[in-house]
């Protein structure tokens, strides 16, 4: 019966030895997954940042075309009203009257000039007025990006904390059926 007791407990410490290895296995692999998981969170935490980042230069290239097509419309209104006071002028009109050629002639270039200078500001607010349309819709869809980051970072903040508690448990596990083996082995 000592010889059966004996082939017993080696039997037990054979089936222990093999538990504290199969829990030690599955607690790093429990660790690898948390570690996945967590790098996983990371990594969408920085696109995250990054979305931001680039919402925050989209938003300032919008008030920078803004600013463009406010500061030409300024100009083209400016020069609107320089042509009418040269139209409106008494010079301007005793050349017409007059019929002073020359002096008429060089009345019309000026404002021609200021007509084409005009039409430039004209073409360069339409330029920044479009310009400030597609980084509008570009903004709104990095404000849908960022809203859509946001909510994946929360979910994957919950499953990296979940599968690291799950690993603790599992290395906990495993550290007291190590613990316990050389009990085993004992008797």
């Amino acid at each position: 019966t000592a010889d059966a007791e004996a082939k017993i407990s080696e039997q037990r410490a054979r089936d222990a030895e093999a538990r504290a290895k199969k829990a030690r296995s599955s607690a790093n692999d429990e660790r690898a997954k948390a570690d996945k998981e967590t790098k996983l969170e990371d990594d969408l935490e920085t696109q995250l940042a990054s979305a931001q980042n680039e919402l925050k230069e989209s938003k300032k290239a919008v008030s920078a075309a803004r600013e463009r097509a406010n500061d030409a419309v300024s100009r083209a209104e400016e020069l609107t009203d320089e042509i009418r006071q040269v139209k409106a002028s008494p010079r301007y009109s005793q050349m017409s009257t007059t019929f002073d050629e020359e002096a008429s002639l060089a009345s019309s270039a000026l404002t021609n000039k200021m007509s084409e200078e005009r039409k430039a500001y004209i073409g360069q607010m339409e330029d920044a007025l479009t310009d400030k349309l597609s980084r509008e819709a570009k903004t709104r869809k990095l404000v849908t990006s960022i809203d859509d980051l946001q909510r994946k970072v929360k979910l994957q903040a919950k499953i990296a904390a979940s599968a690291r508690r799950q690993a603790d448990h599992s290395m906990a596990s495993a550290e007291q059926l190590e613990v316990s083996l050389p009990l085993c082995i004992q008797f």
